[in-house]
């Protein structure tokens, strides 16, 4: 395996700033920026494998992190808008 990586902050960028230049949102084409971190610090293994766990764990877990704080801003946001709409408050 090789390691690769696909900016995902920078294909959603990409999305909106189509979506923000038609008005609507277009059908997402495949990842354009694929690119191969720095593999200075990386010996490949005998099999030429390049992908170390630990980084990729890492790497997860603060996509996990950002994932979730996102959720919480967005849920909070709609529970501001529905308080503000509803007759009962």
């Amino acid at each position: 395996y090789k390691a690769l990586d696909i900016s995902f902050r920078e294909q959603l960028g990409d999305l909106m700033e189509m979506r923000n230049s038609s008005g609507r949102a277009r059908s997402m084409a495949p990842p354009t920026v694929i690119f191969t971190p720095d593999l200075s610090s990386l010996r490949p293994r005998i099999d030429r494998n390049t992908v170390n766990i630990d980084q990729q764990l890492t790497m997860l877990s603060q996509n996990a992190i950002y994932h979730n704080t996102c959720l919480q801003l967005l849920r909070s946001k709609y529970r501001i808008l529905k308080a503000a709409i509803s007759p009962n408050s």
